[in-house]
Parts: structure tokens; C-alpha cells; sequence
């Protein structure tokens, strides 16, 4: 079996110390990286959650703009008077080969 001598022992330790920082700053490194994307997560969830809150508030909105009883309460407030049936024409859209 051959003896290692003295300055062979040293630098085999520096290596293997070498070798095991560069590993713990490896992993320290994709800690932090998954803490980073994990905070990035939590922030797009909370946006998230916020523009889904909106979608439903503006949802509710256009529901009750769009309502026909509203349509029909804002058109009487103008004025506006429901046509009768003989004033009522049907436009058909011409073809475009037609309008060429």
C-alpha cells in the first residue's frame, strides 16, 4: 500500500473542502432560486385572484347595464316610443360580389 506524504494529504483535503463548498453553493443556490420563482408564484396568484374579482364585478356590471327592463326604463326617460309594426323594415346586407 503506498503512504501518501504530508503536502499529498493537504491538497487531497483542499480538494475534497473545495469540492464540498462548491456543492454547498450549488444548493444554496437552487434554494434560493426555488424561494425567488416560490414569492414570484404567490405574486401572480394574488394578481390573480385580484383580476378574477374584477371579471366578476365587471360581469355584474354588464348584466345590469344590458337588462331590458333598464333598456326599456333609460329608452322611456329619452322619449323613445316602441315602433309600430307597419313602421318596421328589414335591411339585408347586400352580398359583395353584388356591390362590385
Amino acid at each position: 500500500m503506498r503512504t501518501w506524504s504530508p503536502r499529498a494529504r493537504v491538497a487531497a483535503m483542499l480538494l475534497v473542502a473545495a469540492g464540498l463548498c462548491a456543492g454547498g453553493i450549488f444548493v444554496v443556490g437552487q434554494r434560493r432560486e426555488a424561494v425567488r420563482v416560490g414569492y414570484g408564484l404567490g405574486k401572480a396568484m394574488a394578481e390573480l385572484r385580484t383580476l378574477e374579482e374584477e371579471e366578476r364585478r365587471l360581469d355584474l356590471e354588464l348584466n345590469l347595464l344590458t337588462a331590458p327592463a333598464r333598456i326599456e326604463r333609460v329608452a322611456s326617460e329619452l322619449g323613445m316610443i316602441r315602433p309600430s309594426p307597419t313602421a318596421i323594415r328589414v335591411v339585408r346586407p347586400r352580398s359583395v360580389a353584388s356591390t362590385r
